[in-house]
């Protein structure tokens, strides 16, 4: 209460008190952003070119993806992969083993189902989305910039990747 009495007598005592309150939220803000001040906002034309170019192969790498998890056939990006299984009803089938020079009998396999699988191209556009996201994160960190469209292309390819990954082994592939 004495406070407030001696702002409102002495003007120079609230000015006072006004300023150290900015100087407090002055500090707290420059404070809150530190980390990412580090990196400036904008992107450079060099870091964006890699950027963009890594970002649609990431969009392109996606699709497919999402289209082999379906099983909707877009060759020549996806390919038919055979998941055999053995067939006991059919008895069993005999085969000559290479090392031994013997007939040997082993069991009959089916194909149970058809699935597709990103194939060569779809691969080979992963590794140069993956190549062209790394050279615009380079260049930007270099230029001490964070290549926002470059991290977003990667973290869309590390997806789809490991999209495929776990959809591999839930089915047993390969």
């Amino acid at each position: 209460m004495e406070g407030a009495i001696l702002m409102a007598l002495d003007p120079t005592l609230k000015l006072f008190v006004q300023q150290v309150h900015l100087r407090a939220d002055a500090r707290h803000q420059a404070h809150r952003w530190k980390w990412l001040r580090r990196f400036h906002s904008g992107e450079s034309i060099l870091s964006a070119i890699p950027g963009a170019t890594c970002l649609l192969m990431a969009v392109a790498v996606s699709v497919v993806t999402i289209m082999s998890t379906l099983n909707v056939p877009a060759r020549p990006w996806t390919i038919p992969y055979e998941v055999l299984k053995e067939d006991p009803s059919r008895g069993r089938d005999p085969r000559l083993d290479p090392e031994s020079s013997r007939i040997q009998t082993g069991p009959v396999m089916a194909v149970e189902r058809v699935t597709q699988s990103p194939g060569i191209p779809c691969r080979v556009l992963t590794l140069m989305g993956a190549a062209a996201g790394s050279v615009g994160l380079a260049i930007g960190w270099r230029n001490g910039r964070l290549a926002w469209i470059s991290a977003l292309g990667l973290s869309i390819i590390a997806l789809s990747t490991m999209l495929e990954v776990v959809r591999y082994i839930s089915l047993g592939l390969r």
